[in-house]
């Protein structure tokens, strides 16, 4: 959960806004937030649950710029294992 953080993006090349959304990959689980439409301050309230426990399991959010008519463009990612958030 975002807990309401906001996210500080930097403007397409040449300026502008973003449509951004959040993808989150645990194992071979995904989920993804809603698309927050024409912004660079995004909040993501959203809520995921997925179940493991095997330590070495990568959790993986990417950030995204959603596009109507072309790919979705990929803004940034960050990469976790289970045990660095459990502590183990």
């Amino acid at each position: 959960r975002s807990g309401g953080k906001k996210a500080m993006l930097m403007g397409p090349l040449g300026g502008g806004v973003a449509d951004p959304f959040v993808s989150v990959d645990f194992g071979s689980e995904s989920e993804k937030t809603k698309v927050v439409k024409s912004t660079l301050h995004p909040t993501f309230d959203s809520k995921m649950e997925f179940v493991g426990s095997n330590p070495a399991t990568e959790i993986i959010f990417r950030l995204w710029d959603w596009d109507r008519l072309t790919a979705n463009d990929i803004i940034g990612e960050y990469k976790v294992r289970l045990s660095d958030i459990l502590g183990r």
